[in-house]
């Protein structure tokens, strides 16, 4: 388990590869200071940093007993701890002499490259069925790939992966954790650099993409709906206004990144590419901005566009300073109702449809906001 390209000494007077600089390199992955690391060992407080750091420094090697209570310690696999300087490329090979006689590992060529294989031949001393070779490199390749940093991680992230990578070696086969699945800090870390990137690129497309839109528009403003002198008291519903907007083929989500911590509540967010490709969908969302614009007294809507890999959206918050505004917030929008119901469109008849769709408008009553 010693890293071939771990062959430079190392600051603190191991060599690296060697059983103190294992030690070293386990403690550290797991965050602990040598103090720790002696207190979970069972060494006594004025003893603790200073055997620990004989142990890593090679001045002294744990056997038996002691390198069983080290490795439990650490909750790594005895095994991780032989003290086998691999770094050295000739004792690596002559390691590898040995595990042939006694793992039936060998060289072979396959397509002009050399590999090492595992067979079911039978050699003195092997007592281990190919079978569990097998499995091992499953386990490990899968660990691998697991691990394996992306290209869009951030260095942080890489790093992370590179010691949680590190980690499932030392504790094979007894492995306890997934570290990228029980560490929320990579998730987190990966949630943080989508959200940049996605700013990023919405940012960039901002002032084009509300010119189209509102280019669009411009020869419905006064025709579809006449402006409302102001005061007038009407009622409408923006569930079906969305609902009409999205049979007309736009995608859309309230998923969104914000950049405030304000109260405000997402209404929905439209994909503008799907708005901008005919007339049906551009005269839906008119009809569905009008009502937005309705609210802007009350409720105080606001806009803008986001981004979702790389696909750009305009998003509608609502305002939520009260708790009645997140009341009719919170009824607003049916969304996974209408995705489901107009998911069906091309596989009921006219008729069926009409009646689901009716049925889902029924139940937007309670959403029925009067200005």
């Amino acid at each position: 388990m010693r890293k071939m390209n771990d062959t430079k000494k190392n600051t603190k007077g191991s060599t690296q590869g060697s059983l103190g600089s294992t030690i070293r390199r386990i403690r550290e992955l797991r965050g602990w200071t040598q103090a720790d690391l002696g207190e979970r060992i069972g060494f006594s407080p004025s003893t603790r940093v200073v055997r620990v750091g004989q142990y890593e420094n090679n001045k002294q090697f744990p056997r038996g007993k002691t390198l069983d209570n080290l490795a439990k310690a650490l909750e790594v696999d005895t095994s991780a701890l032989l003290d086998i300087d691999l770094s050295n490329p000739l004792q690596m090979y002559h390691a590898l002499f040995e595990m042939e006689q006694y793992h039936s590992i060998h060289p072979e060529c396959i397509d002009g490259k050399y590999v090492l294989c595992f067979s079911e031949d039978k050699v003195v001393g092997n007592q281990t069925p190919s079978s569990d070779h097998e499995k091992f490199l499953e386990d490990w390749y899968n660990a691998h790939e697991l691990y394996l940093p992306e290209e869009n991680d951030s260095p942080s992230t890489a790093e992370k992966k590179k010691k949680a990578y590190e980690l499932w070696q030392y504790e094979y086969p007894n492995n306890k954790n997934d570290y990228l699945k029980s560490n929320s800090y990579l998730e987190e870390e990966n949630r943080k650099l989508r959200e940049k990137v996605d700013f990023m690129y919405a940012d960039s497309h901002r002032d084009e993409e509300l010119k189209k839109l509102n280019a669009a528009i411009q020869p419905f403003r006064d025709k579809l709906i006449p402006a409302l002198p102001h005061g007038d008291l009407f009622t409408f519903n923006l569930n079906e206004a969305i609902l009409e907007v999205m049979e007309t083929g736009v995608a859309a989500t309230q998923e969104a990144y914000s950049r405030t911590t304000d109260s405000r509540t997402l209404l929905v967010a439209l994909k503008t590419d799907d708005i901008l490709k005919n007339a049906e969908a551009i005269e839906k969302y008119y009809k569905f901005r009008h009502i937005i614009d309705s609210m802007k007294k009350n409720y105080k809507p606001t806009e803008d566009i986001i981004s979702r890999n790389e696909e750009l959206f305009i998003a509608f918050w609502m305002n939520t300073d009260s708790q009645k505004k997140k009341e009719i917030a919170n009824d607003i929008c049916y969304l996974d109702d209408m995705q489901r119901l107009v998911s069906l469109k091309d596989t009921l008849s006219d008729a069926e449809y009409s009646r689901k769709r009716q049925d889902l408008i029924d139940t937007f009553y309670i959403s029925n906001i009067s200005i």
